[in-house]
């Protein structure tokens, strides 16, 4: 199951754009909401601490409310027509909802007339063409690395990509998390995802970022460490990526701990 730098690096896809150091730029990080440990504490609670932009939540999951303190977006996915109109902030159609996006956006914004974030899945050019038209970003993804590298080409900057992701220490660790939630790891199967370890997902990043990408809105495993795996993902929206360039060598694996498979 190839993850999206060894798809990128199969294909010899070139881009237009590059990231220089001289202008770095941050990616947005959200989470598209799901299960969670029981004992762990709530996901706004986890995403707030390590810095994350937004949390999505699926409509009939009764998404959380944000407080006064948040630093949080607090988000609702609506997958269908139906379950609009919605008097929230911050909307996200998909499924049904983004395919018949003219009738839900003006759902929407008859609910919350001055509905300050509203995006979309687009799936081809006309989709974008036309959320733009309705001045909806659009949300691209899961899809392969070609597919989001075609379509990021016709956006003007301001799109977001949704991925599925499982980041570990090691490769292995990354890929028995995903193993752990076989609904995600069907999704990864047949698009990117961003499985591997950290430096492998920050320089796949920075390829879409490189492309136009600017928000990044990530499913991570149903796993009990998910606290660790936030902590860890959190690196790929700020800082480091402006170390991160596409195709540069890779930093050496640290050593092993003593002890570890019998060295002393």
């Amino acid at each position: 199951m190839p993850g999206i730098l060894h798809s990128l690096i199969g294909a010899d896809v070139k881009m237009a754009r590059t990231m220089t150091s001289s202008n770095p730029r941050s990616v947005r990080l959200g989470l598209l909401g799901g299960r969670q440990p029981s004992a762990s504490p709530p996901l706004r609670v986890l995403l707030a601490r390590a810095g994350w932009d937004s949390l999505w939540t699926p409509v009939d999951a009764g998404g959380a409310e944000p407080t006064q303190d948040d630093a949080l977006r607090i988000g609702v996915v609506a997958e269908s027509v139906e379950q609009l109109p919605i008097a929230t902030s911050h909307l996200w159609l998909r499924g049904d909802a983004a395919r018949r996006a003219r009738e839900s956006v003006a759902a929407a914004r008859d609910a919350h007339r001055a509905l300050p974030d509203l995006s979309a899945d687009a799936g081809d050019v006309r989709a974008l063409e036309d959320l733009r038209s309705m001045a909806v970003m659009p949300v691209l993804g899961p899809a392969s690395i070609e597919q989001l590298l075609d379509l990021l080409r016709y956006c003007d900057g301001n799109v977001a990509v949704c991925l599925p992701a499982s980041p570990g220490r090691t490769e292995a660790e990354a890929r028995a998390r995903l193993a752990r939630d076989p609904e995600l790891e069907a999704v990864a199967a047949t698009a990117a995802a961003l499985v591997g370890t950290l430096e492998q997902c920050q320089e796949s990043v920075g390829v879409l970022q490189a492309a136009g990408m600017r928000e990044l809105r990530l499913r991570l495993p149903a796993t009990s460490d998910l606290a660790d795996v936030i902590a860890q993902t959190s690196a790929l929206g700020v800082g480091s990526l402006a170390r991160v360039r596409p195709g540069t060598p890779r930093s050496q694996a640290p050593n092993a701990p003593t002890g570890w498979g019998g060295r002393t």
